[in-house]
């Protein structure tokens, strides 16, 4: 989270970035191949922005929270798993 010295945007404004990214990761999660073709830190960067740029509310802040867990459990069913044919040689 960066620090600035610029006074943050309005409470109210928040809930529609909110809205768009909750939605986007609902729907990406029944489509988890079309979330591998953004990188993860892209979505990562896109709530730590809401975080720093909006003057949140406690329920916004929980809603980022739960945002960022969906995409660490997102993220997690996109790694690899490891090659177990490997493991037996």
């Amino acid at each position: 989270m960066k620090n600035t010295k610029q006074s943050k945007r309005a409470t109210g404004l928040a809930d529609r970035e909110l809205a768009h990214l909750e939605a986007m990761f609902n729907g990406l999660h029944q489509r988890i191949d079309a979330f591998a073709r953004m990188p993860a830190n892209y979505w990562v960067q896109r709530v730590r922005r809401i975080e720093d740029e909006y003057a949140l509310v406690v329920t916004q802040q929980k809603r980022l929270t739960m945002l960022m867990r969906n995409l660490e459990c997102l993220s997690s069913e996109l790694e690899p798993t490891p090659d177990h044919t490997a493991l037996a040689a």
